[in-house]
C-alpha cells in the first residue's frame, strides 16, 4: 500500500503511536511540534522498503515482536534479522535526518 501524500491526522490514535515507536531512534526533539511530519515520513520510508524490509519493520515494531520471533516467522537466524533491523533503522534516521534538513 503506498503511503503518499499521507497525512498523519488520517490514522487512528493509536496508529500514530505504533509509527512514532518506529522514530524512536530520531533525537526527542523530533516528538515535538514535528510529530504529524515525522509520521508522514516514516510512512513514506515504509514505502520505499523492499516488501522483506517492510515485513520485518512492521512485525518488530507494530506487532512488538522479538528478533527471535521474526526469525522464527521468516524462517532465517536471528543475528540476521538484528542486522537487517539495524539497518532498516539506521537507514530511517538518515531519511528523517535528511528530510528535516539539519
Amino acid at each position: 500500500m503506498p503511503f503518499e501524500n499521507v497525512t498523519a491526522d488520517i490514522l487512528p490514535p493509536n496508529q500514530q503511536a505504533e509509527v512514532a515507536w518506529i522514530v524512536y531512534p530520531a533525537p526527542a526533539r523530533f516528538l515535538g511540534d514535528d510529530l504529524e511530519d515525522i509520521i508522514c515520513l516514516v510512512l513514506k520510508f515504509l514505502d520505499s522498503l523492499s516488501e522483506s524490509e517492510r515485513e520485518l519493520a512492521l512485525l518488530r515494531s507494530t506487532h512488538g515482536l522479538s528478533h527471535l520471533e521474526v526469525a522464527q516467522l521468516l524462517n532465517v537466524s536471528e543475528r540476521t534479522i538484528q542486522r537487517r533491523w539495524t539497518r532498516i533503522l539506521q537507514a530511517l534516521g538518515r531519511y528523517i535526518q535528511d528530510a528535516m534538513e539539519w
